[in-house]
């Protein structure tokens, strides 16, 4: 899951404002309801919440790579 997210954050990052077509029901609204948002705030906002859970489930992948094998020998005694 890591890699989707990080492709993602990596498209808001590049398109910015531009990205409105990846953002779920953002089309549904009307040009007037649009224009309401602040869709640099939006993009930045998916952008930052893609790069935090890449983050999040690398330390994850990580700690469960070194973590697992010290784990097992305690719970074997």
């Amino acid at each position: 899951m890591v890699i989707p997210f990080v492709i993602i954050g990596v498209l808001f990052a590049i398109f910015k404002e531009k990205a409105d077509e990846f953002v779920s029901g953002f089309n549904s609204f009307s040009k007037e309801e649009q224009a309401m948002y602040d869709k640099a705030q939006i993009f930045h906002d998916i952008r930052n919440q893609c790069f935090t859970w890449t983050v999040i489930m690398l330390a994850g992948a990580i700690l469960f790579c070194f973590l697992t094998p010290y784990m097992a020998i305690t719970t074997s005694r």
